[in-house]
C-alpha cells in the first residue's frame, strides 16, 4: 500500500498504524497525525490507514 509519510511516498506492507511505524523504523517519542489529525499513542494499535493517507511522524525539540 502506498502512503506518503513526512510529505514522501512510502510503500508498507500493513493498515494498522503500530506495524507501519514498526515497519518504517519509527521508534521512541514522537507524535502522530494522519490527514492532518492528530492520533493519540493510545490509539495507535486500533488505528487503520488507507491507500494515499498522509502520514506525518513528529519527533519532540527542545528549546531554550
Amino acid at each position: 500500500m502506498e502512503v506518503l509519510v513526512n510529505g514522501e511516498t512510502a510503500q508498507v506492507s500493513s493498515t494498522q498504524l503500530v506495524d507501519i511505524l514498526k515497519e518504517l523504523g519509527f521508534e521512541g517519542d514522537f507524535a502522530v497525525a494522519i490527514d492532518g489529525e492528530f492520533i493519540p499513542r493510545s490509539m495507535y494499535a486500533e488505528q487503520t490507514l488507507t491507500a494515499g493517507n498522509q502520514l506525518d511522524v513528529l519527533s519532540p525539540i527542545a528549546g531554550g
